[in-house]
């Protein structure tokens, strides 16, 4: 699998992760607005892949600006362990788990 199917099936597993829990949420009557807010905020502000280019580059800024946005919402909303920001941190988990292998191909 090249490395950038890779990211993208990460992202996608990520995302398909995140609406199975809103809809767990939905099924116990659970409120699911914070995890909504948070997947709104990712999908705004994550960068498309690229073409070309070291996926390595855009790994670490696209790390960055999830770490900054993650911290934005944690002040914001007042949510430090709550739903909203385990989503930004299983992103981020996620995709730091794959920059020692990217770091590799390049």
């Amino acid at each position: 699998m090249s490395d950038v199917s890779n990211l993208r099936s990460t992202i996608n597993a990520f995302y398909q992760a995140q609406d199975q829990a809103l809809e767990n949420r939905k099924t116990s009557s659970e409120p699911g607005g914070d995890i909504t807010r948070a997947l709104s905020i990712i999908r705004r502000i994550l960068p498309p892949l690229p073409d070309t280019g070291p996926l390595s580059e855009w790994l670490s800024q696209t790390i960055a600006v999830l770490e900054s946005e993650h911290q934005n919402y944690c002040q914001q909303e007042e949510d430090l362990t709550g739903c909203g920001s385990a989503t930004f941190g299983e992103l981020l988990t996620r995709l730091i788990s794959l920059e020692p292998t990217l770091a590799m191909t390049y």
